[in-house]
């Protein structure tokens, strides 16, 4: 018997037929049949792909076998419910597919790691070079496996790099525009450039990866600290150690990793007062925007919309047809 995997497989377009699926748990939940039964119902993933499927009139021995972080092996027959559909598990096994091959890992994640060691280096300012050499070098394995957020964006392994890379090229080519418009060098590229690097590696520490299924959750740190104070911490300390804590340029440093939320009541401890806070904050926001409409769109057929979370609000994608957007090649 063949099995498809899950990524592969548009199960909405296949109500009234059974499919064989390959899948890794996420989550499980036991709950009581009106027969006082019991059934489990499940969250399916492949990558970026998830699916909520149930298993009815389960028992004790299935209840044990099926649970969160292994593979799996179902026939599944998709059924009409509503106004939509319902997956409905007929059979289940361990799949023989490394639960590995399942987790959602960013793209290009080789490529993303040039890309920041080329970032790093492009620092002239021996301070702010050796603040961000000192604070990434020791870390930089566990910086490139992160996630840069639980589920509203950069959510899969490796999203820290990608989101860090990607804000970090996108700010410091809008700021050297701006420098040449005006003549001026309104912005510094070099304190830009080390702020949008380090503004997310507290979240080193304020998550952890769950293993089991690749995913993150907040760590026990979390309950008492945010990532920017744990950035902040980052920073203090190396300053400390290197005898400049008092220097103009780490307190401009700190004060664009603090503010880079914008808001207090979006955690920032203040709110931009320089340049470059103003503009880490912005394409902060608008690279996680950005995130969420790719999302999104994979989801959507043309003319379908819906309204989505992100940043503190709620906006809606509309997916027309972009097959010839994605026709073009934008180099930053």
């Amino acid at each position: 018997m063949e099995f498809l995997r899950l990524k592969d497989v548009d199960v909405g377009a296949n109500i009234g037929k059974q499919l064989n699926i390959s899948f890794l748990v996420i989550e499980t939940s036991v709950r009581p049949q009106k027969d006082n039964g019991k059934f489990m119902s499940i969250i399916m993933a492949d990558k970026n792909a998830k699916q909520e499927a149930k298993i009815f009139s389960i028992d004790e021995k299935l209840e044990r076998e099926v649970v969160s972080g292994k593979a799996y092996d179902a026939t599944i027959s998709v059924k009409k419910y509503r106004d939509g559909y319902s997956c409905i598990i007929e059979g289940i096994k361990e799949s023989k597919i490394p639960k590995e091959e399942f987790m959602h890992w960013a793209n290009d994640i080789e490529n993303y790691k040039e890309q920041l060691i080329t970032l790093i280096d492009s620092i002239e300012n021996d301070i702010y070079q050796d603040i961000v050499v000192g604070l990434i070098n020791p870390h930089f394995e566990k910086f490139c496996t992160w996630p840069a957020g639980r589920s509203q964006h950069h959510s899969e392994l490796g999203g820290l790099l990608v989101h860090t890379t990607s804000l970090t090229r996108v700010a410091t080519s809008i700021a050297s525009f701006y420098n040449k418009v005006y003549d001026a060098n309104i912005f510094n590229i070099d304190l830009l450039t080390a702020a949008c690097l380090l503004h997310d590696l507290g979240k080193l520490v304020e998550y952890e990866i769950d293993d089991t299924i690749g995913r993150a959750k907040f760590s026990a740190d979390a309950a008492l600290s945010s990532h920017i104070m744990e950035s902040l911490r980052f920073v203090d300390s190396i300053a400390t150690s290197m005898e400049i804590e008092d220097l103009e340029e780490v307190r401009l440093l700190k004060h664009c990793i603090a503010a880079h939320h914008g808001k207090l009541e979006w955690g920032s401890p203040i709110t931009p007062a320089t340049p470059e806070a103003s503009l880490l904050h912005r394409i902060d926001m608008i690279d996680a925007e950005v995130y969420v409409y790719d999302r999104e769109f994979c989801e959507l057929k043309p003319g379908e919309s819906k309204t989505v979370w992100s940043n503190g609000g709620s906006f809606n994608c509309f997916y027309k047809d972009t097959s010839k957007i994605k026709e073009i090649k934008v180099n930053i």
